[in-house]
């Protein structure tokens, strides 16, 4: 019934689920009479829920939820030997440490199913909220006003802005954030910090969201590779942590400018579900994590993090 509704058609329901049409529609008849009332509507060659089916989709799709749920705790008394970890990203956060982290647990854990999903800084606590996902490596900023989430900054990254060699900002002595917002960001949305940062103006950058108090730059990439290709093809800027620049820096292909806010800063770490208990994996990925970035900061990976509790903005 879920993959009925999810796709729309009987055919395409039937794909996904590896049975012939028949077959799903005669189960689909069956389900109904058992109700006693029919569950889908068919229009233009497609087919909708009713109000029945809605209500059945709702109980539907929470049993698969607990299902789901009841597949994670049994991995969870397997230990590392089998089953999933989800990881949610934010695009610098997983440059940082989340790429490695993973790496490195998957080498010493073959039997683990990972997946590492990138998204923007106000949408990572998302899949958390839904149970969708295990762990966000992220944007702390995240947990505002969202009192079942707990955050563990990791990290607080000073950030450089770049241009390709030659740009024409690179030719002012002391160039200021008006001078820099001349020119189109490419970059992934930013949180409120930034956002503050512009004010009331409206520049080339990009554009200031006040619905989501965020700013969203003018071309808006999800990638760091993609967003070093697009800057070094244009007169775009962007920033990012000095180390996830250096090499392109040190090979002449991008340039470092000569301005650095404090409010350009990466405030990044873990978050997950206050009443949830962390599986085996998800404490495996973190002590990865730590160690990659202890291995930066020479610092002992076993430090103790600092907690930030909804509302509360870190340093």
């Amino acid at each position: 019934m879920v993959a009925v509704a999810d796709h729309g058609r009987f055919a395409a329901a039937a794909r996904a689920l590896g049975v012939t049409q028949p077959a799903l529609s005669l189960g689909i008849k069956r389900l109904e009479m058992e109700l006693g009332t029919r569950l889908f509507d068919r229009a233009r060659g497609r087919v909708e829920p009713t109000a029945a089916g809605a209500a059945a989709l709702r109980v539907a799709r929470r049993l698969l939820g607990d299902g789901d749920e009841l597949r994670r705790e049994v991995s969870m008394l397997q230990g590392l030997r089998t089953g999933t970890l989800t990881v949610v990203a934010g695009t610098y956060a997983a440059e940082m440490s989340g790429y490695r982290a993973l790496g490195r647990l998957a080498r010493k854990n073959p039997g683990l199913r990972c997946r590492l999903d990138l998204r923007e800084w106000n949408r990572s606590t998302d899949p958390l909220l839904t149970r969708e996902a295990d762990l966000a490596l992220a944007e702390v900023t995240a947990v505002d006003s969202e009192p079942l989430l707990v955050a563990e900054t990791l990290n607080i990254q000073p950030g450089r802005f770049f241009c390709r060699p030659g740009h024409p900002v690179l030719a002012l002595s002391r160039p200021n954030l008006r001078q820099i917002s001349a020119y189109p960001w490419a970059w992934v949305p930013m949180p409120p910090r930034i956002f503050r940062a512009f004010g009331r103006t409206q520049p080339a950058a990009g554009y200031l969201d006040k619905r989501h108090h965020q700013f969203v730059p003018a071309l808006r990439v999800e990638t760091l590779a993609g967003i070093k290709q697009v800057v070094r093809e244009s007169d775009a800027i962007s920033a990012a942590p000095p180390r996830l620049i250096a090499d392109e820096v040190r090979a002449g292909t991008l340039a470092v400018i000569e301005f650095a806010p404090p409010w350009l800063r990466l405030n990044y770490g873990f978050i997950y579900l206050r009443d949830r208990t962390l599986s085996p994996a998800a404490r495996a990925f973190m002590a990865e994590v730590r160690a990659v970035e202890a291995e930066y900061v020479h610092v002992p990976a076993n430090r103790r993090p600092v907690r930030r509790a909804a509302g509360v903005e870190a340093p």
